[in-house]
């Protein structure tokens, strides 16, 4: 591990990792976080409540004193990451999942990074990579291999255009204090939520490397993905952020209204099932380029240039989506709906090749 200098910037991190049931991988994302080349850490494990007979409790005792250990009734992930907030000593929060890991250098790289940076309340991310059930990896996404500098500066850029991903994330726990935890009463997008509070008043910077993994497995389709809720509750939570926002958040994020809502439109349209939300969007574009038109800024030909444009490029997203999932099982369909919450392209890809393995077996 690094030594401690007393001159270098090394705040305490605490890692929490919230688990259910997790003894198929738990060993494996503890382990990672205790590799850590960061010295200045501590490593809670939330048990929410699992009923596996006492197994993904024994792989935690384990560890003895390595770890801070805690075990509660089941709530739901959000309530599991509330207790390690309430319990972390560190300055800074960074969550594991407890399926996935982080690279030995995770923790040291995004503190060095902040020790470049003037805020130290910057939200910190990086790189993911995906690997299977058996470790190995099977792609990579990086938010800059996407959107330039500029644009990830930007506040709330990243969030609305799916860049974050929350086991990327180093977070000061200043942000608890300023906005408040996980949202104990959204089972399915508790962490967004969070994000977008965190978002609306925070800066954000990505570290180039790929530092955190994120594991793709069956297992993951067996408890909340299934259900028709997630989506639903995915269309809420994305009309509700578009809803809330000021004039000045939107022309920070995409310089314009039109070009926001577009965005959006086009992000939710490619990457999920939240057609609600996407609707919702594309209405919103054309209100834009009505009021530009009314307000004089375009001429009428132009509006209804502008939105014939939109509108051939959404019909073509639309049908490019029904291929993508047509015959789809509420499983995939839900899997598609996770790719706006912090995944990639790649990720889908990803889950197309396992649901193939599987269909062959």
């Amino acid at each position: 591990m690094l030594a401690i200098n007393a001159n270098q910037f090394l705040p305490r991190v605490s890692i929490v990792i919230p688990v259910y049931n997790g003894a198929n991988f738990l060993r494996e994302a503890i382990n990672s976080a205790l590799a850590q080349t960061y010295s200045n850490i501590e490593v809670i494990v939330v048990n929410d409540g699992s009923d596996d007979g006492g197994e993904t409790e024994k792989i935690a005792l384990g560890y003895a004193n390595k770890i801070r250990y805690f075990s509660k009734q089941n709530g739901g992930v959000g309530s599991a990451l509330n207790v390690g907030i309430a319990e972390m000593t560190g300055e800074y929060f960074s969550w594991l999942s407890h399926d996935d890991m982080y690279g030995t250098d995770k923790i040291g790289k995004q503190i060095a990074l902040l020790e470049t940076l003037s805020d130290k309340t910057t939200v910190i991310s990086c790189g993911v990579r995906y690997v299977g059930q058996d470790g190995r990896e099977t792609g990579r996404y990086h938010a800059k291999d996407f959107y330039n500098a500029r644009q990830l500066s930007r506040p709330l850029f990243p969030l609305f255009h799916g860049c974050i991903n929350g086991c990327t994330l180093l977070i000061h726990r200043s942000h608890f204090t300023r906005v408040g935890v996980f949202n104990e009463t959204l089972p399915y997008t508790q962490d967004y939520d969070l994000w977008f509070r965190i978002m609306r008043e925070a800066s954000m910077a990505f570290h180039p490397c790929f530092l955190s993994m994120t594991r793709i497995h069956e297992r993951q389709g067996s408890r909340f993905f299934e259900n028709d809720g997630y989506i639903e509750a995915g269309n809420r939570l994305w009309i509700a952020m578009m809803q809330s926002l000021t004039k000045e958040e939107i022309h920070n994020i995409a310089g314009s209204s039109q070009n926001f809502y577009w965005d959006v439109c086009r992000h939710l349209l490619r990457n999920s099932q939240y057609d609600e939300a996407a609707s919702f969007s594309w209405e919103q574009a054309c209100m834009a380029l009505e009021e530009k038109c009314a307000s004089g800024i375009i001429t009428d030909g132009k509006r209804k240039c502008k939105t014939a444009r939109m509108r051939k490029k959404r019909e073509a997203l639309l049908k490019d989506r029904q291929m993508r999932t047509s015959g789809t099982s509420k499983w995939k369909r839900a899997k598609n709906a996770l790719y706006t919450d912090g995944l990639s392209a790649v990720l889908h890809r990803a889950y197309r090749s396992l649901q193939s393995q599987l269909a062959n077996r």
